[in-house]
Protein backbone atom coordinates (compact mmCIF):
# COMPACT_ATOMS: atom_id res chain seq x y z
CA UNK A 1 0.00 0.00 0.00
CA UNK A 2 1.38 3.41 -0.96
CA UNK A 3 2.24 5.63 1.99
CA UNK A 4 0.04 8.76 1.73
CA UNK A 5 2.53 10.63 3.93
CA UNK A 6 5.68 9.81 1.95
CA UNK A 7 6.15 13.45 0.90
CA UNK A 8 5.54 14.83 4.38
CA UNK A 9 8.44 16.52 6.10
CA UNK A 10 10.11 14.37 8.79
CA UNK A 11 8.36 14.40 12.14
CA UNK A 12 9.57 17.60 13.74
CA UNK A 13 9.30 19.84 16.72
CA UNK A 14 6.25 22.06 16.36
CA UNK A 15 7.11 25.30 18.10
CA UNK A 16 8.68 23.84 21.26
CA UNK A 17 6.44 20.76 21.40
CA UNK A 18 7.53 17.38 20.03
CA UNK A 19 5.30 14.32 19.56
CA UNK A 20 6.68 10.82 20.02
CA UNK A 21 5.61 7.24 20.65
CA UNK A 22 5.53 6.16 24.27
CA UNK A 23 7.86 3.27 25.13
CA UNK A 24 8.15 1.22 28.33
CA UNK A 25 10.74 3.62 29.79
CA UNK A 26 8.00 6.26 29.98
CA UNK A 27 5.64 4.10 31.98
CA UNK A 28 5.72 6.34 35.07
CA UNK A 29 4.99 9.49 33.07
CA UNK A 30 2.14 7.71 31.27
CA UNK A 31 0.64 6.48 34.50
CA UNK A 32 0.83 9.93 36.11
CA UNK A 33 -0.85 11.56 33.11
CA UNK A 34 -3.59 8.94 32.95
CA UNK A 35 -4.34 9.21 36.65
CA UNK A 36 -4.37 12.99 36.45
CA UNK A 37 -6.79 12.81 33.54
CA UNK A 38 -9.08 10.49 35.46
CA UNK A 39 -9.06 12.26 38.79
CA UNK A 40 -8.54 15.98 38.21
CA UNK A 41 -11.63 18.18 38.02
CA UNK A 42 -10.44 19.42 34.63
CA UNK A 43 -9.67 15.90 33.39
CA UNK A 44 -10.91 14.94 29.94
CA UNK A 45 -10.57 11.17 30.26
CA UNK A 46 -12.20 9.55 27.25
CA UNK A 47 -12.91 6.25 28.98
CA UNK A 48 -16.63 5.64 28.86
CA UNK A 49 -18.15 5.50 32.31
CA UNK A 50 -15.04 6.70 34.14
CA UNK A 51 -15.70 5.58 37.70
CA UNK A 52 -14.15 4.25 40.88
CA UNK A 53 -13.47 0.79 39.38
CA UNK A 54 -11.62 2.23 36.39
CA UNK A 55 -9.61 4.60 38.57
CA UNK A 56 -8.58 1.73 40.86
CA UNK A 57 -7.72 -0.51 37.91
CA UNK A 58 -5.40 2.15 36.51
CA UNK A 59 -3.97 2.98 39.93
CA UNK A 60 -3.06 -0.66 40.57
CA UNK A 61 -1.23 -1.21 37.28
CA UNK A 62 2.45 -1.87 37.90
CA UNK A 63 5.57 -1.40 35.82
CA UNK A 64 5.16 -4.79 34.16
CA UNK A 65 1.57 -3.98 33.15
CA UNK A 66 2.70 -0.70 31.64
CA UNK A 67 5.62 -2.36 29.86
CA UNK A 68 3.13 -4.64 28.14
CA UNK A 69 0.86 -1.73 27.16
CA UNK A 70 3.70 0.44 25.85
CA UNK A 71 5.71 -2.20 24.00
CA UNK A 72 5.55 -2.00 20.17
CA UNK A 73 2.28 -3.51 18.97
CA UNK A 74 0.60 -3.34 15.53
CA UNK A 75 -2.81 -3.02 17.18
CA UNK A 76 -2.27 -0.29 19.76
CA UNK A 77 -0.04 2.69 20.55
CA UNK A 78 0.31 5.63 22.93
CA UNK A 79 1.64 9.05 21.92
CA UNK A 80 3.23 11.65 24.16
CA UNK A 81 3.65 15.41 23.79
CA UNK A 82 6.92 16.68 25.21
CA UNK A 83 8.09 20.20 26.03
CA UNK A 84 11.76 20.25 26.90
CA UNK A 85 12.17 17.28 29.22
CA UNK A 86 8.57 17.43 30.50
CA UNK A 87 5.80 15.12 29.25
CA UNK A 88 2.71 17.36 29.01
CA UNK A 89 0.08 15.34 27.12
CA UNK A 90 -0.93 11.92 25.86
CA UNK A 91 -3.38 10.08 23.59
CA UNK A 92 -4.12 6.41 22.92
CA UNK A 93 -5.41 4.31 20.02
CA UNK A 94 -6.36 0.64 19.74
CA UNK A 95 -7.52 -1.51 16.84
CA UNK A 96 -10.94 -2.86 17.78
CA UNK A 97 -11.83 -4.95 14.74
CA UNK A 98 -10.31 -5.19 11.26
CA UNK A 99 -9.49 -1.66 10.14
CA UNK A 100 -11.58 0.02 12.86
CA UNK A 101 -9.60 1.94 15.48
CA UNK A 102 -10.80 3.51 18.72
CA UNK A 103 -9.19 6.71 20.00
CA UNK A 104 -9.23 7.78 23.63
CA UNK A 105 -7.49 8.66 26.90
CA UNK A 106 -6.79 12.17 25.63
CA UNK A 107 -5.22 14.41 28.23
CA UNK A 108 -3.10 17.57 28.21
CA UNK A 109 -1.95 19.08 31.50
CA UNK A 110 -4.09 22.04 32.50
CA UNK A 111 -1.29 24.60 32.25
CA UNK A 112 -0.59 23.53 28.66
CA UNK A 113 -4.18 23.45 27.40
CA UNK A 114 -5.33 25.89 24.74
CA UNK A 115 -1.97 25.83 22.94
CA UNK A 116 -2.84 23.42 20.14
CA UNK A 117 -1.12 20.42 21.73
CA UNK A 118 -4.25 18.26 21.67
CA UNK A 119 -4.73 19.02 17.99
CA UNK A 120 -1.15 18.02 17.20
CA UNK A 121 -1.48 14.81 19.19
CA UNK A 122 -4.72 13.95 17.38
CA UNK A 123 -3.19 14.70 13.98
CA UNK A 124 -0.22 12.43 14.67
CA UNK A 125 -2.51 9.72 16.00
CA UNK A 126 -4.70 9.81 12.87
CA UNK A 127 -1.60 9.83 10.70
CA UNK A 128 -0.43 6.62 12.35
CA UNK A 129 -3.88 5.00 12.13
CA UNK A 130 -4.02 5.70 8.39
CA UNK A 131 -0.48 4.37 7.92
CA UNK A 132 -1.62 1.17 9.64
CA UNK A 133 -4.50 0.78 7.20
CA UNK A 134 -7.30 2.18 9.35
CA UNK A 135 -10.55 3.03 7.53
CA UNK A 136 -12.70 3.96 10.55
CA UNK A 137 -11.99 5.70 13.84
CA UNK A 138 -14.28 6.28 16.81
CA UNK A 139 -14.08 8.24 20.06
CA UNK A 140 -16.27 8.90 23.09
CA UNK A 141 -16.05 12.54 24.19
CA UNK A 142 -17.63 14.27 27.14
CA UNK A 143 -20.68 16.25 26.05
CA UNK A 144 -19.38 19.43 27.67
CA UNK A 145 -15.80 19.10 26.43
CA UNK A 146 -15.37 22.40 24.64
CA UNK A 147 -11.75 21.64 23.75
CA UNK A 148 -11.86 18.13 22.29
CA UNK A 149 -15.12 18.24 20.32
CA UNK A 150 -13.87 21.05 18.00
CA UNK A 151 -10.60 19.17 17.47
CA UNK A 152 -12.40 16.02 16.36
CA UNK A 153 -14.78 18.07 14.21
CA UNK A 154 -11.78 19.67 12.48
CA UNK A 155 -10.61 16.21 11.44
CA UNK A 156 -14.02 15.24 10.06
CA UNK A 157 -15.52 13.24 12.93
CA UNK A 158 -19.33 13.15 13.02
CA UNK A 159 -21.57 12.41 15.99
CA UNK A 160 -23.26 9.03 15.52
CA UNK A 161 -25.62 6.67 17.30
CA UNK A 162 -23.38 4.55 19.48
CA UNK A 163 -24.94 1.33 18.17
CA UNK A 164 -23.44 2.02 14.74
CA UNK A 165 -19.95 1.74 16.23
CA UNK A 166 -20.41 -1.97 17.01
CA UNK A 167 -20.53 -1.52 20.79
CA UNK A 168 -23.53 -3.83 21.40
CA UNK A 169 -23.39 -3.51 25.20
CA UNK A 170 -23.79 0.26 25.10
CA UNK A 171 -26.97 1.96 23.89
CA UNK A 172 -27.27 5.61 23.01
CA UNK A 173 -29.11 6.27 26.27
CA UNK A 174 -26.26 4.66 28.21
CA UNK A 175 -23.80 7.10 26.64
CA UNK A 176 -26.08 10.08 27.29
CA UNK A 177 -26.37 9.08 30.96
CA UNK A 178 -22.59 9.12 31.37
CA UNK A 179 -22.31 12.52 29.71
CA UNK A 180 -20.46 11.24 26.63
CA UNK A 181 -21.11 11.51 22.90
CA UNK A 182 -19.87 9.06 20.27
CA UNK A 183 -17.98 10.40 17.23
CA UNK A 184 -16.92 8.50 14.14
CA UNK A 185 -14.64 9.16 11.16
CA UNK A 186 -15.23 7.13 7.99
CA UNK A 187 -12.13 6.98 5.77
CA UNK A 188 -13.49 4.60 3.13
CA UNK A 189 -14.34 7.51 0.79
CA UNK A 190 -11.13 8.44 -1.07
CA UNK A 191 -12.07 12.13 -1.29
CA UNK A 192 -12.80 12.32 2.42
CA UNK A 193 -9.53 10.56 3.20
CA UNK A 194 -7.62 12.95 0.94
CA UNK A 195 -9.10 15.94 2.76
CA UNK A 196 -8.30 14.48 6.18
CA UNK A 197 -4.70 13.77 5.15
CA UNK A 198 -4.47 17.38 3.98
CA UNK A 199 -5.64 18.60 7.39
CA UNK A 200 -3.25 16.27 9.21
CA UNK A 201 -0.29 17.55 7.20
CA UNK A 202 -1.43 21.13 7.72
CA UNK A 203 -1.27 20.68 11.49
CA UNK A 204 1.94 18.64 11.64
CA UNK A 205 3.85 20.86 9.21
CA UNK A 206 2.85 24.08 10.93
CA UNK A 207 5.84 26.06 12.11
Amino acid sequence: MEDPFKNQKPRQEMSDISIKFATPKYWRECKDLRMEGLTKDDGDAEMLGSNYEIVMEEQNKNERDWEKELSPNPDTFVLLAERGSAIVGTVFAVRKKGDWWHMGRDYVKKEFQGQGIGKKLTAERLREIIKRGGTKATAFIRSNNERNIPIYAFFGFKEVDVMSTEYPKKTKSDVVKTGFKCFELDLTDSKVKEEIIKRINEVLNAG
